[in-house]
């Protein structure tokens, strides 16, 4: 599978589009038609010194994949505005969020993505039901971006937090993609879960908690989530290399604790014409 098209497949998923290091004006108002967008996100693509980033930047770019981040979060009522960038991070895959300054989405975690993408084009977890490599991208960078700016949306709403707040955006990213479908919630987090354990491996060809202990409790939570929502959906995930039976147990609980959560803090944020008008959209992962 070629670069491109991966990198087409995964920019379709939560997309850019800018002037290079310029701000993009969060409005439709050129195109009526248009899916409305957030008013209070603004998108900036910062081009990447580096060239072998190039192809990526160029791409998202085309393709306006933050662009289509703005339409997906339109039902969100910020009272101030959040910026969202992709740049180049110095080697780094991760800038942490320092308020009021910009969610940053570097180039390097994007290629990261790119690269863990399973190598024979697919990854089986049972008759009829393969993940395929760009479904691994589109999920993993799907995952990324929202994880990313969940941060921000913490932070201009005010939403109390307690414990580590990786784990929160984690939560939220989770409940978000496993409410938009069936496609949206086997590619997101069948990607984000597959781009984890290949964070995580050892070297043996199977994921263990031993090697990155952040990745490993990130896999199983993600996991966890998808089968404590969808108990006869991910039935399959529940086995020795996947999903301990034992955590299984507590799943659906903890899925049902963290919508309460969520309900309760999100919710009153949020547009409920417009949060349907999402939900009916059908290609937000147009694979």
């Amino acid at each position: 599978m070629s670069l491109k098209s991966l990198l087409v497949a995964a920019a379709l998923t939560l997309a850019v589009s800018a002037p290079a290091s310029a701000q993009t004006p969060a409005s439709s108002a050129s195109n009526p038609g248009a899916f409305p967008r957030n008013p209070n996100i603004d998108i900036v693509y910062v081009r990447p010194t580096d060239r072998k980033f190039d192809l990526i930047h160029d791409r998202m770019r085309q393709l306006e994949v933050l662009q289509t981040l703005q339409e997906f979060l339109s039902p969100l009522k910020l009272p101030g505005k959040i910026t969202v960038k992709m740049d180049q991070c110095g080697g780094a895959l991760t800038v942490p969020y320092k308020p009021p300054g910009a969610v940053t989405v570097c180039y390097e975690h994007l290629a990261s993505i790119r690269d863990t993408a399973p190598q024979d084009g697919f990854v089986s977890f049972g008759q009829g039901r393969e993940l395929t490599a760009d479904q691994a991208v589109a999920g993993g960078i799907a995952r990324l971006i929202l994880y990313e700016t969940s941060f921000a949306v913490f932070d201009v709403l005010k939403i109390p937090v307690w414990g580590r707040i990786e784990e929160a955006a984690d939560n939220v990213t989770a409940l978000i993609m496993l409410d938009f479908g069936e496609e949206m919630a086997w590619t997101t987090i069948l990607g984000s879960a597959w781009y984890l354990a290949q964070r995580g491996l050892l070297g043996t060809g199977f994921f263990s908690d031993a090697a990155r202990p952040l990745e490993a409790q990130r896999f199983y939570n993600y996991l966890c989530f998808a089968y404590g929502a969808q108990p006869k959906s991910y039935e399959f995930l529940v086995n020795g290399f996947n999903l301990p039976p034992d955590r299984a147990k507590l799943c659906r609980e903890e899925f049902f604790k963290l919508r309460r959560a969520f309900r309760a803090t999100f919710m009153r944020h949020v547009d409920p014409v417009l949060i349907e008008r999402v939900k009916s959209r059908k290609n937000w992962l147009p694979l």
